[in-house]
């Protein structure tokens, strides 16, 4: 995540009338799933719209304010996805046996960008341990700490360890078959982010206190982050 990196790359917009006319016309709903499905899309409209909203103007180039904006983040996205969950639950209800297969077909895609996703999702997901995994020989390289201050930084690389243990415990190997449990896996991988970053934050807190002021400076300068 680079420091400069603009901010419009976030701001993505979220077309919920093409999204509802898109399953309308793939699962062809009766009057009572059409209306569960407007409020659907509805939903998704306002948490797009939040989304977008809470895009951050920048990103900071010391690493543990982006650790505090990445906290900030998932908790936003969280709540995102909060808006579409319940009126998501309520429309998959409403769908008989084929209609599921249907919509969960038609979500999937969309969700992958191919029919062809479990690979591609496992894949992804393993990548983005090295987001947590932050590289502790650049911290050393970098800081170059003292003894005292390398106790501090082994509770470091233990936080890291487990923080990528537990996101990869809620890393899934495949996509999950609906809609509404799609959306639950998000929620969990979220809640499992929100904690590394938690676990990580603190230990990286204490370890800063160590640190003297030239070392501060080094640390801040650090661009791991960005890799």
């Amino acid at each position: 995540m680079p420091a400069n990196r603009n901010s419009n790359q976030c701001q993505q917009s979220v077309d919920a009338n093409a999204i509802v006319e898109r399953i309308r016309k793939e699962i062809e709903p009766t009057p009572d799933q059409t209306e569960r499905l407007q409020k659907l899309g509805g939903a998704l409209g306002a948490a797009g719209n939040y989304l977008a909203n809470s895009c951050p103007s920048e990103i900071p180039s010391q690493p543990t304010a982006r650790l505090q904006l990445m906290e900030s983040q998932i908790e936003k996205l969280t709540l995102a996805i909060d808006f579409a969950h319940a009126p998501l639950q309520d429309f998959e209800q409403s769908l008989g046996g084929e209609q599921l297969r249907r919509f969960a077909g038609t979500t999937a895609t969309a969700a992958t960008g191919d029919q062809h996703g479990d690979s591609e999702t496992a894949a992804r997901c393993t990548a983005s341990l090295a987001i947590v995994g932050w590289s502790v020989d650049q911290i050393v390289n970098t800081v170059q700490p003292s003894e005292a201050q390398r106790v501090a930084l082994n509770d470091v690389h233990q936080a890291f360890e487990k923080a990528a243990r537990d996101i990869e415990t809620h890393c899934p190997t495949s996509v999950p078959p609906s809609a509404l449990a799609r959306l639950e896996a998000i929620e969990s991988r979220l809640d499992a982010n929100w904690r590394a970053i938690l676990s990580i934050q603190v230990a990286l807190a204490t370890f800063e206190t160590k640190l003297s002021d030239e070392q501060k400076q080094r640390f801040d300068a650090m661009n791991f982050a960005a890799q």
